[in-house]
């Protein structure tokens, strides 16, 4: 049998959306504070994108990348909205996380108890503004969770009368996730799998319903995508959307990646994860095996363990074990340390009934968060927006971006194109200007791929062509990540074209967490000796 919400829980049920509340308000303080963080990299990709698409232009023709537009339509509402600021991006993230966290709740709520329904949610809108999943940033993972928890709600609601309906609303929601990013296609699996589980479990339900289901889920799924291919292929640029986002992205994900580096890679970036909530990965665990040990419907069984087998699958492709891939898994880890809480709640409380027993998985998870939040002061509570950015991306340029571009802005015109050698699309953002070349990033320039010499070729004509008025060179390692034994060409290019057609104006070195960058500009530029962390500004001669 499964759990049912006790006796007079309805009373109750206002108590339990009244401590989400409380707990949607301090984590919105939170990204209040955090609004100002410097964008990343990745933030600086998907505003650059969805500015092109505002002011008409189009993904793959205008600009590379190997992900699909999702995120790049969802930065361009939000820009929209709130503006190209890092603040702007940062306050749609901030409602959709909390919207997330809502709509997990409701879902949860329904699918199982509104205890279970808090505490998932708690975790998931405390974990997902976490420092260790890089939780202050517009990553694609967070709005692919948000489209998934929309599904999951959907699904929650279902009426066995209309079955047809709600099929299609959760295959929307789940192809909409699948837009954000590519992993998510293990999701849409997943919403697949429960739909059709929900039309067989009906005993009403005749064979050929069931099938109807199935296709149904599928063709709206599908539609996200094809709308997409139908405007890619309008534009003129599918040829490319299907090489970046098919024929490159399957060589990227799928590397010959070591097991031993993917191991390393794993243990780097989620033991700082457990380390915050160790409370929350130890009790998942426990949780999936209550599930099946359990007096636990079949349907509560296929959503808790299909959500954490989809999910860790999305982690898996290329083994590229990044912070911010992890806040995928905590919707699901979330449910399931939400299990484990209320079982062992229900096991005290039928030896000794304490009312205010019941209250003990949303109150260990509230406890566990305020020592998390104090332990993590630098990040939660004390450091400026400049210094969390250096706390969470030591030896990126990030904080150091805004002023570059000011520079760069101030003596340039709208009209005019620059030029990044390095992978920090930041900069484009921060100057209103558009890059000289498609490629936003080198990382695909100097990886072990079939494609790699290419895109150098590509990319040096596209400069050389544009001739642009600025070419910064990027002497930051992260900002290469080259792969040993990868072509070179374009750096012999850069050391012949930049001396023959460039000045240096500009010499900016990377500060160290706690510290101040170094800026030198024009004859200080030119007397000063490059580090070995630092960003050249050149103008053109």
């Amino acid at each position: 049998m499964a759990l049912k919400t006790e006796p007079g829980s309805e009373r109750r049920l206002d108590l339990h959306a009244l401590a989400l509340a409380a707990v949607l308000v301090v984590v919105a303080l939170i990204r209040l504070r955090l609004l100002d963080v410097p964008f990343e990299r990745d933030e600086g990709e998907y505003a650059y994108f969805g500015n092109l698409i505002l002011h008409g232009g189009v993904p793959y023709r205008d600009a590379y990348n190997m992900k699909l537009p999702g995120v790049y339509g969802m930065y361009s509402l939000i820009i929209a909205a709130f503006g190209t600021s890092p603040a702007g991006v940062h306050a749609g993230l901030a409602i959709m996380s909390l919207a997330t966290a809502a709509l997990l709740y409701a879902a949860i709520r329904r699918l199982f108890t509104p205890m279970t329904g808090l505490s998932a949610a708690t975790v998931y809108a405390l974990l997902s503004v976490s420092s260790p999943v890089l939780g202050a940033a517009a990553h694609a993972t967070q709005f692919v969770n948000f489209f998934v928890v929309l599904g999951l709600w959907v699904y929650s609601r279902w009426n066995d009368r209309r079955p047809l309906l709600y099929a299609s609303a959760t295959g929307l929601s789940f192809g909409l996730a699948v837009l954000m990013k590519q992993h998510a296609a293990f999701l849409a699996l997943f919403g697949g799998m429960i739909a059709v589980q929900r039309a067989w479990a009906n005993t009403g339900s005749p064979r050929k319903t069931i099938a109807a289901v199935a296709a149904t889920y599928t063709a709206a799924a599908l539609i996200p995508y094809g709308v997409v291919v139908l405007i890619v292929a309008a534009a003129g640029a599918f040829d490319r959307f299907w090489f970046w986002t098919v024929t490159y992205a399957m060589s990227y994900a799928s590397p010959e990646t070591p097991w031993n580096v993917a191991r390393a890679l794993f243990a780097m970036s989620f033991s700082r994860i457990f380390s915050e909530y160790p409370l929350v990965w130890v009790l998942a665990p426990a949780g999936l095996v209550l599930l099946w040990a359990g007096r636990f419907s079949a349907r509560q069984r296929w959503v808790a363990t299909g959500l954490a087998a989809a999910s860790t699958a999305a982690l898996l492709p290329g083994f590229n074990f990044r912070e911010h891939y992890f806040v995928l898994l905590v919707p699901a880890a979330g449910l399931l340390a939400a299990v484990a809480l209320e079982f062992a709640t229900r096991a005290i409380a039928a030896v000794r009934e304490i009312r205010a027993i019941h209250a003990l998985p949303f109150v260990a998870i509230a406890a566990w968060s305020v020592v998390a939040i104090l332990n993590g002061r630098a990040y939660y509570l004390d450091d400026p927006p400049g210094r969390v950015s250096q706390l969470l991306y030591p030896g990126n340029p990030f904080a150091e971006a805004p002023a570059i571009a000011a520079r760069v802005a101030a003596d340039t015109a709208p009209s005019d194109t620059i030029a990044v050698l390095g992978s920090e699309p930041e900069i484009f953002v921060y100057a209103g200007r558009r890059s000289a070349s498609g490629y936003l990033y080198v990382y695909p320039l100097v990886e072990r791929q079939p494609y790699n010499l290419r895109m150098q070729r590509e990319m040096i004509a596209e400069i050389e062509a544009a001739s642009p008025k600025y070419l910064l060179y990027c002497n930051v390692p992260a900002s290469w990540a080259a792969s040993p034994g990868a072509p070179t060409e374009i750096l012999q290019w850069f050391n012949r074209y930049g001396g023959l057609h460039y000045d240096v104006v500009g010499i900016v070195e990377i500060g160290a967490p706690g510290s101040d960058p170094a800026f030198f500009w024009d004859a200080e530029a030119r007397r000063h000796p490059p580090g070995p962390n630092s960003i050249w500004v050149l103008r053109r001669k």
